[in-house]
């Protein structure tokens, strides 16, 4: 296995069971989790056959796995770890890893200050000390409604499998991103909520996020179940479109539910990804704006989240 070349099946509750290639993987980390207890002073790191590999002990694997709850988190710091490491300091850390990942943290996710240091010594005490700090708490209060992009990406997992690809895109933005993603979904349910009625029955809202090969496309819509599962694909993938000619970026994910709020929601979704934009697709997008008034009035605005609010 550690020439990173060996396929291996996997065996998912929520899909079918898949043969995980390793070449069509742009990265791949090797973590090794120690089962027993804990060290004051630990061997975080080591290598084998020329491949790094992340030794967590039990106690920083629940840390971490909870701090960096997301693909992106995650992977985002273990290549900082490496590229840390690469850089052939000694470094001593006393307390566990999660003094590291405190630094890291409260270091906007990097290793800025340590990074060309000869030597770096972390004494037990900071990750505590980083988790009683009123940002910290204020962070986590704010990322409350991030998890409902993780029902989201539960939805989606739970519908029909060729929804498997939209699920990976959903789980692709980290939590501050799905954060931001959340609070606009919500405002946009509620303004849909308030305003659909016999003269408006579809509220649609697009978001394209800075730094994102992503558009993202919410549709709300009255009577969602009567209308029928065919006509909100086509209304659904239309509005993609659009989406995709008017803010130029590759991939667009839609999503349309009911534009009431109910005890019951159902979620449809689209996923598209086209590179390239031709004078035919430009002219499908004038076509469907001609005739259904898609995103013909666009009223812009933005949002700017801080990770730590306060």
């Amino acid at each position: 296995m550690f020439d990173l070349k060996t396929s291996v099946n996997l065996a998912n509750s929520r899909r079918r069971p898949e043969l995980f290639d390793p070449s069509a993987i742009k990265k791949i980390f090797l973590i090794s989790v120690l089962v027993g207890e804990g060290e004051d002073f630990s061997n975080f790191m080591d290598e084998v056959k020329n491949n790094s590999v992340h030794v967590f002990t039990s106690d920083f694997a629940k840390i971490v796995f909870k701090e960096l709850d997301t693909i992106k988190d995650f992977a985002d710091y273990l290549q900082e770890k490496e590229n840390l490491i690469n850089n052939k300091q000694y470094m001593i850390i006393q307390g566990g890893e999660e003094e590291l990942l405190a630094y890291y943290l409260a270091n906007e996710r990097t290793f800025q200050g340590i990074e060309k240091s000869d030597f770096v010594h972390f004494t037990g005490g900071s990750w505590e000390s980083f988790k009683s700090e009123e940002r910290y708490k204020a962070k986590k209060e704010a990322d409350k409604i991030s998890y409902g992009w993780d029902s989201l990406i539960e939805k989606a997992h739970e519908g029909s499998e060729k929804y498997e690809l939209v699920a990976r895109e959903l789980a692709r933005p980290s939590r501050l991103q799905r954060r931001s993603l959340s609070k606009m979904f919500y405002d946009a349910q509620v303004f849909a909520h308030n305003k659909i009625n016999d003269k408006i029955n579809i509220i649609r809202r697009v978001v394209s996020p800075d730094n994102s090969d992503t558009t993202y496309c919410f549709v709300f819509i009255d009577n969602f179940e009567s209308i029928g599962k065919e006509a909100i694909e086509n209304l659904l993938f239309s509005t993609c479109h659009v989406a995709r000619g008017i803010y130029k970026k590759p991939k667009v994910l839609g999503i349309a539910t009911e534009g009431k709020f109910n005890r019951m929601v159902s979620y449809d979704f689209c996923y598209t990804y086209q590179a390239d934009w031709n004078e035919q697709d430009q002219k499908i997008m004038e076509q469907l704006q001609q005739k259904y008034g898609i995103l013909t009035n666009i009223k812009t605005g933005n949002l700017i989240e801080c990770e730590y609010p306060i």
